[in-house]
């Protein structure tokens, strides 16, 4: 936090207003709390090109289900390089994998004079909706985890995923690894969830600002898997 509060926000100019990122963190920490009920137990805030992009990740409390909870993914710029945008989605415990469906990203696409008030209600957006959208990616994973898949079948649809741009080639890397040899025995059986894990553990080697972006394109991936 006190790298990202030394960070100089640029002067606004003309119709171009930039935020920082500082009340865009309190912002989603307090109102969790408000409208949820729920604290946070977890947060991983990255920074990118010398502080000109930002990620966040937050794991709130108490609510697991089955060895998965919410969490609240933000990204943002003061360069114009990416607009601000948050996500509700899934926390893996046993591995920190993500899952993140594209259905659940807000996106503020203009930071003009009014960018803070923009901001702030697309957090209350994404908090309000993160419950119902936790529940479609419990269900998704139940789909996932009943779909048989042989692991010559898994190294196919890796390569499709390199072919498509949904995984890129050192995170495939991990994903053949992971498929070849869990590190974890939860995705020993080989199922489309197991697969899944294998992608999301790739996607931990990404830049911090594609981190919404990527795990929404492997969602998607495997919806239509």
């Amino acid at each position: 936090m006190d790298d990202i509060r030394a960070i100089a926000v640029p002067e606004a100019t003309g119709s171009w207003y930039p935020m920082g990122y500082v009340p865009m963190i309190e912002q989603i920490e307090k109102r969790a709390g408000e409208l949820l009920g729920m604290g946070i137990k977890d947060r991983q805030l990255g920074l990118g090109r010398n502080g000109d992009q930002f990620f966040g990740l937050w794991e709130l409390d108490g609510t697991s289900d089955d060895g998965m909870g919410i969490s609240i993914g933000a990204r943002g710029s003061i360069d114009k390089s990416i607009a601000q945008g948050f996500v509700a989605g899934g926390n893996v415990f046993v591995c920190d994998n993500l899952c993140f469906s594209g259905d659940a990203v807000h996106v503020v696409r203009k930071n003009t004079r009014n960018v803070l008030e923009d901001v702030m209600a697309k957090i209350d957006d994404v908090l309000i909706a993160a419950v119902g959208s936790f529940d479609g990616l419990i269900a998704d994973r139940q789909r996932l985890m009943e779909i048989d898949v042989d692991t010559t079948r898994g190294y196919e649809l890796i390569g499709r995923a390199v072919g498509t741009d949904i995984l890129r080639p050192t995170a495939a890397n991990v994903a053949y690894r992971e498929w070849r040899a869990p590190t974890h025995e939860e995705f020993a059986p080989r199922t489309l969830w197991s697969l899944y894990n294998a992608f999301t553990e790739g996607l931990k080697k990404g830049q911090a600002a594609d981190v919404i972006s990527r795990h929404t394109g492997v969602h998607g991936f495997f919806a239509d898997a």
